[in-house]
């Protein structure tokens, strides 16, 4: 969702509103950002790593996930995201990002 928050911010937008607004909540208030969000859901799963060094990921780790992702699945990938990726490190910035900066 970072990668191409710009391109989608009306989605994000609509999806910052259904999870950052409480039942019963008054007036719409500044949402924190549709990834923040998600990523916050995602760390009340039980069992699911939120960040790479949770899932023992390092930087190697991903850079070679990223080559392998954008040579074998790179022209689907640009199919479906509303920013293209122009190579495996725009797939590995995208994966690398931390998510303190959401």
């Amino acid at each position: 969702l970072h990668y191409h928050r710009e391109e989608s911010s009306l989605h994000q937008k609509s999806i910052a509103q259904v999870l950052g607004t409480e039942k019963g909540g008054g007036a719409e208030q500044s949402l924190p950002s549709a990834p923040k969000l998600v990523s916050d859901l995602v760390a009340t799963l039980p069992e699911v790593a939120k960040d790479h060094n949770d899932a023992n990921v390092n930087e190697e780790m991903l850079r070679d996930f990223a080559e392998y992702m954008y040579n074998q699945s790179g022209e689907r990938m640009n199919k479906l995201c509303p920013k293209p990726f122009s190579n495996a490190g725009d797939v590995f910035e995208m994966l690398a990002l931390p998510i303190g900066n959401f």
